[in-house]
């Protein structure tokens, strides 16, 4: 490792701070040790000073926002949908809600109950989008978290217990809130982990067996 800082400057701070001392033959010694001082004591002042810059420069740096503000067009599923960007591109886009998994469309009752609960929560209104660290799946589909009025909506299908939650790295920033929710859902018996018409088959092994 790297020497000290103390090994390569023979002085302490102690030492740095105190006048220095000259021969009576010096002429002139204490007018010199004065000034000595002074410069000393205002570098160190000016260091203190440029720090103190740099920190609240660094604080005032503006946090870039990761939401935009779309308006839906269509619900496709239980976790996709269409929306116009409300910017000035006014794009129709594809989205995929991070985090959960829907029931398949063909996985009656649930995958219909999916769609038609995300349509009521959202169908032609504004609302927010956020991303996470991936912004795109692999079938062109901006991936997504979806806020209504201040609340999550990736969450509230999973509360309702009309999908599951399907977290996949490195898009995690709410697993723990949609781990919570589904876990309450499940306790309580809400949509798919109703006992009595529970969805026994993942979508994704749903979709995989399907002819």
């Amino acid at each position: 490792m790297g020497s000290r800082i103390s090994d390569n400057f023979p002085l302490s701070s102690k030492e740095l701070t105190q006048p220095l001392t000259f021969s009576p033959k010096c002429r002139g010694d204490s007018r010199i040790a004065s000034t000595f001082r002074v410069d000393f004591q205002h570098l160190r002042k000016s260091w203190v000073s440029w720090i103190g810059l740099l920190f609240l420069v660094g604080c005032s740096v503006p946090v870039r926002s990761e939401q935009v503000q779309v308006r839906v067009e269509r619900v496709i599923s239980g976790n996709t949908l269409e929306v116009r960007d409300l910017s000035a591109s006014g794009a129709v886009k594809r989205v995929r809600l991070i985090g959960i998994e829907a029931p398949d469309l063909q996985q009656n009752p649930w995958g219909n109950a999916a769609k038609q609960q995300l349509k009521r929560l959202i169908e032609g209104q504004t609302l927010l989008l956020e991303w996470d660290i991936e912004k795109e799946d692999g079938y062109d589909r901006q991936l997504a978290y979806l806020w209504r009025d201040g609340k999550l909506v990736n969450e509230e299908l999973i509360a309702g217990g009309y999908v599951l939650a399907q977290m996949r790295s490195p898009n995690l920033k709410y697993d723990r809130r949609f781990t919570q929710a589904q876990e309450q859902a499940r306790i309580m018996g809400e949509g798919i982990w109703d006992s009595q018409t529970p969805l026994r088959v993942h979508p994704s092994d749903f979709r995989q067996n399907r002819p």
